[in-house]
């Protein structure tokens, strides 16, 4: 005779962290779905669009152009880092609400304030070589641009979104309108970079340069007693000597050059004047921007000819701090649009098909959250 056994598991009991951790997301959900939640968020935004506005108003009022271009950076890179953490929160959720948007524009204030991503993750991957050489133009001691930092964030986000769009179950308005956004943006940051960066800015400065080297070039034929005066009274970085002795001057990156330019001057006798200007790249987020040239002239018969030095440290900065309102003002207005545009059109497609389906959008699937 057989006997049958109850082989019914009893439950299994869960454990204290696994409700621990289930009550903390609960309480969470709970109060992100409560008015304690956007009543907090929405004073929290009115304080830091204050605060920037307030920086801006102030460096206006105190007429300083290199305040305001910074205080225009700030705002810029807020507004450029904003789309990135809208979407970074849509690869969790599919519905972008006012909750979200406002979250999103205080994490970018956040990050302009204590710099998570232009600083401590740049100094990350800089510091660990993880940057591309390409980037270091073959030099792996040259810097890096800051802004590649923020760029490999939205190269994740950015992939991640586009991925989503290949599965219809994961696509949602939201999604698709911040990665249009996102692309527009990029867009215009490109274009914008290369009219007035590499072709307004650049041009520029090489202009200046080369009146200042031509200015020095016919400085440098005075004779030595009212060369030496006149570079004293205007605070230049001058020098006469024997040109077959060791040349030294403070500025170690242009000796090089120097030697350079001084054996030319010993083997062309038929030479008199040697100019050099050091390639530079020129952005509008340095900070001292300086001529980096020299001009040297010999004179006298070799060997014992003499030399007239003028070593170029003469700031540019004004060139970018110029460009530097102009090109971050147009940036604000052209990603505000965009940013404003699309939130727009996100919640004019939600509200047009809330009432073409005869309900209201619930909260838990985007409504103010």
């Amino acid at each position: 005779m057989q006997t049958v056994t109850d082989t019914k598991k009893e439950p299994v009991e869960p454990q204290a962290s696994e409700m621990s951790l289930s009550n903390v997301g609960r309480l969470c959900r709970r109060f992100w779905a409560s008015k304690w939640a956007l009543s907090i968020l929405i004073i929290l935004t009115i304080l830091e669009a204050t605060n920037n506005l307030f920086g801006l108003v102030f460096s206006m009022a105190e007429r300083s152009s290199v305040d305001v271009s910074q205080e225009l950076v700030s705002i810029e890179e807020l507004l450029f880092t904003m789309p990135l953490i809208l979407g970074a929160i849509l690869l969790f959720t599919r519905r972008l609400g006012l909750k979200f948007v406002m979250l999103a524009f205080l994490l970018s204030s956040y990050d302009n304030h204590f710099g998570f991503i232009d600083d401590h993750w740049h100094n990350f991957l800089d510091d660990n070589q993880l940057y591309p050489l390409a980037l270091r133009r073959g030099d792996p001691d040259a810097d890096v641009n800051i802004q590649y930092a923020v760029l490999s964030f939205y190269v994740v986000i950015y992939a991640g979104l586009a991925l989503m769009m290949c599965r219809a179950k994961w696509r949602s308005f939201e999604r698709i309108f911040v990665l249009l956004i996102m692309s527009v943006m990029l867009g215009t940051t490109v274009l914008f970079h290369q009219v007035f960066i590499h072709n307004a800015l650049v041009s520029e400065f090489e202009q200046a340069r080369a009146a200042k080297r031509a200015h020095y070039a016919s400085l440098v034929h005075l004779p030595d007693q009212q060369f030496l005066s006149f570079c004293k009274q205007r605070g230049m970085n001058c020098q006469v000597g024997v040109l077959t002795e060791p040349i030294a001057i403070a500025d170690t990156s242009l000796q090089p050059a120097l030697a350079e330019a001084a054996k030319h001057l010993k083997n062309n006798p038929q030479m008199a004047t040697q100019t050099y200007d050091q390639a530079l790249r020129v952005s509008t987020l340095q900070g001292v921007l300086t001529g980096h040239q020299i001009v040297m002239h010999r004179y006298g018969a070799l060997p014992d000819a003499r030399y007239r030095l003028i070593v170029d440290h003469s700031e540019y900065t004004h060139i970018p701090n110029r460009h530097k309102v102009h090109f971050t003002g147009l940036m604000i207005v052209a990603h505000s649009w965009w940013i404003g545009g699309g939130l727009l059109l996100i919640a004019f497609h939600r509200r047009r098909f809330a009432k073409r389906f005869g309900a209201r959008v619930q909260p838990a699937a985007g409504g103010v959250g």
